[in-house]
């Protein structure tokens, strides 16, 4: 789901925001989907696209818990 709506901005010319990109990353950290998650924050970082502080926490966390300390602190560092 979470890739058809990337696909459906895309092809409408629609850029994300950051809060599209929250929820985008809630929906796949929700369903545990870690590596996903982790190439929409890449993708979003890459586009130049400014994660909120409640994403970032978000992330973070999740990431933590999931025993990815090292993509979390990443995250946090940028």
């Amino acid at each position: 789901m979470v890739a058809s709506v990337m696909q459906q901005m895309e092809e409408e010319r629609i850029s994300p925001d950051a809060v599209s990109y929250q929820f985008i990353l809630k929906s796949l950290l929700d369903a545990r989907q870690f590596e996903k998650a982790a190439a929409i924050f890449n993708h979003m970082t890459s586009r130049n696209v400014v994660p909120t502080s409640q994403t970032l926490r978000m992330y973070a966390r999740a990431m933590t818990g999931a025993g990815r300390k090292q993509e979390a602190d990443a995250a946090l560092e940028r």
